[in-house]
């Protein structure tokens, strides 16, 4: 069975605030001073932040769906380094980009996205229920071996079905300001206490070289 790597997309390799937080000020004209970066977003409610108005978010949300390069344009989030750390660090396994991305053309511009900034090949998967997709690989023969991703309440659904995840430690997803019910909450504390919290890709990687090498990834 393949051993198989999974990786969430938008918040771990892409900057999805900074191009949402652009396509408000560019095309909504809101009054933000500035785009910022994931790393600067402090909560996942955008119903609430960053201060747009739930109607604009909505029809924000509505123009990414019809765009044909809103996807395509994001910056990534790593530096170039990272990424051919990733390229050398996947090389004996599969790789898997599972995102929940909206969007007739999300698919394809993702695919042309990893390749325009030189990310390992791998399959890209349009998923909402990760648990769910991740299930689907095994059942089609994959060993998924590690899963990194960085939005709160999917890492906890991962980790309480007894996937292999990691969570890429963001403002939004710490345990004093998730956006998640106390259960869930618990679970993230869990993962903190057991050590399932990254600060970067690189260190992710790191890990995953070190259980490979250790054989605790199977052969």
């Amino acid at each position: 069975m393949a051993k198989t790597l999974v990786f969430d997309v938008d918040g771990v390799l892409a900057d999805f605030c900074y191009g949402f937080s652009e396509l408000a000020i560019r095309r909504f004209h809101q009054p933000l001073m500035a785009p910022y970066s994931s790393g600067g977003q402090p909560d996942w409610n955008w119903g609430e932040y960053p201060g747009i108005p739930i109607h604009v978010i909505d029809s924000m949300w509505a123009f990414i769906q019809e765009s044909e390069i809103f996807w395509r344009d994001l910056l990534p989030l790593v530096p170039r380094g990272e990424i051919k750390d990733m390229k050398a660090t996947c090389q004996p396994f599969d790789v898997i980009y599972m995102t929940a991305r909206p969007g007739d053309t999300a698919k394809q511009q993702t695919e042309g996205w990893l390749v325009d900034y030189g990310f390992p090949a791998g399959r890209v998967i349009i998923q909402t229920d990760k648990p769910k997709g991740c299930l689907q690989l095994q059942e089609a023969g994959a060993t998924v071996v590690g899963i990194l991703d960085d939005r709160p309440g999917v890492v906890v659904d991962l980790y309480e079905d007894g996937w292999p995840v990691t969570i890429r430690d963001a403002q939004y997803n710490r345990v004093t300001t998730a956006d998640v019910s106390a259960h869930r909450r618990r679970s993230l504390q869990e993962m903190d206490r057991v050590g399932l919290r990254v600060t970067s890709l690189a260190e992710f990687l790191g890990r995953i070289r070190q259980a490979d090498a250790d054989g605790e990834l199977g052969s």
